[in-house]
């Protein structure tokens, strides 16, 4: 098989996870991309695959959708005991095929820390390849490190990455109405949690930070997002 191991340094590979990669990838010679279960550091489960954005998934409670719709939607919540077929892969640890590579080309180098990995499956499998989740494969992800040092920070390039994927794949239209969308969600957050600063007397780090967070998506938004204001360079 040739193939490239993709992965950064916030993970711990158990031992087998590569080989049990590198062998699906041998058996099943569609598959462009390929990603392990990924685990906490107590041995708990992690998101490690999702569907690809669309204003459905991002307007609406994805939680929600994942009970209502359990096929359309997986969840972390079901134990799969076999490979299954997904959208895309968390990108903390994935292996890749160098010939779906040579076809699709590299990550797009215009998402600096998010969803990279969702534009790459989303090329992959409207070439035809598949991408697919190996829960065998269990990888450590120390998950949300970098981005926790600088909360809002990350939360604006987050949105960006988004807003860029669907002007990408899905065009203005989709990408306008989903922005617009979201602003109108951020403040309402705003208002809900600012009256639950003022009912704690702002006594609650938590709604605090949320209510920091939320104003700086609102003043962003406010600035017609400027690449800037995330964790990447303007």
């Amino acid at each position: 098989m040739h193939g490239q191991i993709m992965r950064n340094t916030d993970v711990i590979l158990k031992n087998g996870a590569i080989e049990t990669l590198a062998e699906f990838m041998d058996r099943n010679p569609g598959v462009g991309i390929a990603g392990g279960q990924l685990i906490n550091g107590d041995g708990s489960k992690q998101n490690s695959f999702d569907n690809f954005p669309s204003l459905t998934t991002e307007v609406l409670n994805k939680s929600l959708l994942r009970i209502l719709f359990p096929k359309k939607y997986p969840s972390k919540r079901v134990n799969y005991s076999s490979p299954i077929d997904v959208h895309s892969v968390i990108g903390a640890c994935m292996i890749v095929r160098s010939q779906a590579i040579k076809e699709v080309g590299l990550l797009d180098e215009d998402y600096f820390f998010f969803m990279e990995e969702t534009d790459w499956c989303y090329r992959m499998k409207t070439r035809g390849w598949r991408v697919c989740h190996v829960p065998r494969a269990e990888i450590i992800h120390l998950q949300g490190k970098t981005a926790n040092l600088v909360r809002d920070r990350a939360k604006i390039e987050y949105y960006r990455s988004l807003y860029l994927f669907f002007k990408k794949h899905k065009g203005m239209v989709q990408a306008t109405i989903l922005r617009s969308c979201l602003f109108l969600r951020f403040c309402i957050d705003f208002l809900l949690t600012l009256f639950s600063c003022l009912l704690t007397a702002f006594t609650r780090e938590r709604f605090k930070r949320r209510l920091g967070i939320y104003a700086k998506l609102i003043y962003w938004h406010l600035r017609l997002c400027p690449k800037g204001m995330g964790l990447g360079r303007g």
